[in-house]
């Protein structure tokens, strides 16, 4: 009896020996599979606009373009220069909506065609200002508002009406102005300050973040589509290829498509409209905000001109091609 109690005991003690090492090493497996799972989660990161908040940071942004236009046997070449030095500062958060601040420092632009040659900046005087020149340097200084999510939706601009109104009233207290019309005033200056273009570029500025959490190597894609001038979509495909102390390096393609519509008859209508851009975007981790950005645009468009009297009563193809090349960096 002695024995059988002995060897029960023994295997009692063996089972539950043998339970607690087989439980020591499922919690120990367990620890390796949370431990691999947290190093590769640890790889993983959701970039999303975070600025600091107080903080201004200045951006220089230079364009160069070339635009040709041919119809029929007559073609032009118009060639554009333009440098912007401007600031944004994140002044407030709510939640997940940031407010920003913008403010106009200096501007220079040169535009020359066989129609037109124009050369401004705010950087130099010149004797006989014109009226942009004079526009120019009445923006300088001035600010106006932006909120944006962080996920770079929603971007609202606030203000731009009533600076607008406040420029046109200096500037017609001015003695070169004095007897313009408003009106012409005011078309003047939309010619070269437009609200919804402005807009359309500072949301380019924000239209980098992925809805999901990345590594180097991932990619992901944005998509937009644009109503003005001309119905299209446009498609952005990034990369994410490095990462380099706090910068992230990140590699953009993008085609545009034409979105084809009715048109009334007899007023000119595109025929065709093709896009692409390629470039690197350096953006900064922690903040979210683009440090630098180097694009290349190419864009065709072709318009049919039905027959007029301004035509000589023939159907015209106007082809125009855009080279646009941007670079946006951090100073």
């Amino acid at each position: 009896m002695k024995r059988v109690f002995y060897f029960l005991s023994l295997l009692l003690i063996f089972s539950c020996e043998s339970k607690k090492i087989a439980e020591e090493k499922k919690q120990e497996m367990t620890r390796k599979q949370a431990v691999s799972v947290n190093q590769v989660d640890s790889n993983r990161f959701l970039l999303v606009l975070n600025p600091e908040i107080g903080k201004e940071y200045v951006f220089v942004s230079k364009m160069n373009q070339k635009i040709l236009q041919k119809i029929d046997t007559l073609s032009t070449e118009t060639n554009v220069d333009q440098t912007i030095f401007y600031s944004l500062k994140s002044i407030h958060k709510d939640s997940n909506l940031y407010r920003f601040r913008v403010k106009f420092m200096d501007i220079e632009q040169n535009i020359t065609s066989p129609m037109i040659s124009i050369r401004t900046s705010t950087r130099k005087k010149t004797q006989e200002p014109t009226p942009l020149d004079v526009f120019y340097n009445t923006l300088k200084g001035k600010t106006f508002d932006f909120t944006i999510g962080k996920y770079g939706e929603n971007l609202n601009l606030i203000g731009v009406d009533s600076l607008l109104g406040n420029i046109i009233e200096e500037m017609m207290n001015k003695k070169e102005f004095k007897g313009v019309d408003r009106s012409l005033l005011k078309q003047l200056i939309g010619n070269f300050f437009n609200q919804k273009e402005l807009q359309k570029s500072f949301e380019k500025l924000f239209e980098i973040y992925p809805n999901k959490r990345i590594e180097i190597g991932d990619s992901w894609k944005i998509e937009k589509h644009l109503s003005e001038p001309v119905p299209a979509n446009i498609v952005n495909n990034f990369n994410l290829k490095s990462l380099r102390g706090d910068s992230l390096f990140i590699d953009l393609s993008s085609d545009v498509k034409f979105e084809k519509t009715k048109s009334k008859e007899n007023e000119p209508q595109v025929k065709e409209l093709v896009g692409r851009q390629s470039g690197e975007l350096i953006v900064s981790k922690v903040s979210g905000m683009l440090l630098n950005g180097r694009l290349n645009q190419q864009i065709k468009m072709v318009h049919q001109i039905p027959p007029s009297m301004q035509t000589n009563n023939k159907a015209l193809t106007l082809v125009t091609n855009i080279n646009s090349n941007f670079i946006l960096s951090l100073k």
